[in-house]
């Protein structure tokens, strides 16, 4: 019987799609982050396994090796063309090679947030045990772990892959594993921590940096204001330096800050007269994320993200518990004009639904309001 010639990389993903048991997606970017990931959750397995008859024993590896094998293994897709004296792989045209050392990262980082790996420290990896999340309002369920989809199919059927987490239909989970109460993570548990009511949580942040915050001999030179009291503006920069508000904004009381060094510093500022009178810093990288959203409810400019097509740009970073449900529905990627997020026509509704409880509105490319049942 005569072979059948591989002739190009499109043959060659449609092969890999295949294998992996995922669909093959037109679009090219979210091929590449479907095959990344799919290979990270096996590699790491794989890797982590002390014993081969015992799948219950993890060793933890390096990222490193997990990096160099899914090179290995993925160097006929995106062979690389350039690298650097270390031997890392050169990017081109801002373009970064699927396959370099800051691409495999941020997957990485992706498959940590969702909950399929977990980061142990000084660079080690270890796979998340499989569970499986009820998500509310929804006819799935969410499968969660650091399971490839392949082997994940070996204990459940019709795993539907549209964003970097799987779901599956309520109806395709077989009676024995709906009573497997060690498989079931609870919803908010899954996702993590949020403000009961993000307007009454920002409010209370802002009483706390009242009574607690320090005068100050800033000058505005030194440190720029989040601007959460105009619209948003998804292709600038939301941060403005402090004196060009100066004259123009005296009636606003408390503003987010960072300092204008390079350790770009935290702190919320009270005002007078458009004069800084007293700043509370802030350490936490998460509450800095919901102060953003939180301000703009209160100041009557709620956060908006656009619509290119099957493409959301969003102001990002955003609050775990926020990525970490977005990341179920959408695929993450980085380019040179910020943080997109690719998803599958069907699910554009539900990423909707969930963050207009979070005060989002949505736009296209024209500048349409978007309203969706």
């Amino acid at each position: 019987m005569q072979s059948k010639l591989i002739k190009n990389k499109d043959q060659i993903i449609e092969i890999i799609l295949s294998g992996l048991n995922v669909r093959n997606f037109p679009e090219e970017n979210i091929q590449r982050a479907v095959i990344l990931a799919e290979y990270l959750r096996d590699c790491i397995f794989k890797l982590t396994i002390c014993d081969e008859n015992d799948e219950e024993e993890y060793k933890p590896v390096y990222i490193m090796r997990t990096i160099n094998v899914l090179r290995q293994h993925l160097e006929v897709v995106w062979p690389s063309t350039a690298t650097n004296l270390s031997g890392e792989i050169i990017s081109k045209n801002d373009v970064e090679h699927p396959l370099s050392t800051k691409s495999i990262k941020n997957t990485l980082t992706s498959l940590q947030l969702i909950g399929d790996i977990v980061h142990i420290g000084n660079g080690f990896l270890l796979p998340t045990p499989v569970r499986l999340i009820e998500v509310p309002k929804q006819n799935h369920i969410a499968l969660v772990g650091g399971w490839s989809t392949k082997s994940a199919n070996s204990l459940f059927s019709s795993i539907s892959q549209e964003g970097l987490g799987r779901l599956i239909k309520k109806e395709n989970i077989p009676e024995k594993i709906i009573d497997r109460q060690d498989l079931w993570q609870p919803y908010k548990q899954w996702r993590g921590w949020e403000p009961n009511s993000l307007q009454k949580w920002t409010m209370n942040q802002l009483k706390h940096a009242e009574r607690h915050g320090s005068g100050t001999l800033s000058s505005f030179e030194n440190f720029e204001v989040f601007l959460s009291f105009q619209a948003n503006r998804i292709f600038k920069t939301v941060w403005i330096r402090a004196e060009e508000i100066t004259n123009t904004r005296t009636d606003i009381k408390f503003m987010l800050c960072r300092t204008g060094d390079r350790l770009a510093n935290y702190f919320i500022g009270e005002f007078q007269g458009g004069k800084l009178k007293k700043e509370f810093f802030i350490n936490d990288k998460e509450t800095v994320s919901w102060l953003r959203l939180g301000l703009r409810l209160l100041h009557g400019k709620p956060s908006s993200a656009l619509w290119l097509g099957n493409t959301l740009k969003i102001y990002s970073p955003l609050p775990t518990a926020i990525e970490r449900q977005l990341l179920l529905y959408t695929y993450k990627s980085k380019t040179s004009e910020g943080t997109i997020y690719h998803c599958s026509e069907e699910y554009k509704s539900i990423i909707e639904g969930f963050l207009k409880e979070y005060g989002f509105t949505f736009k296209t490319k024209g500048g349409t309001v978007v309203e969706r049942k």
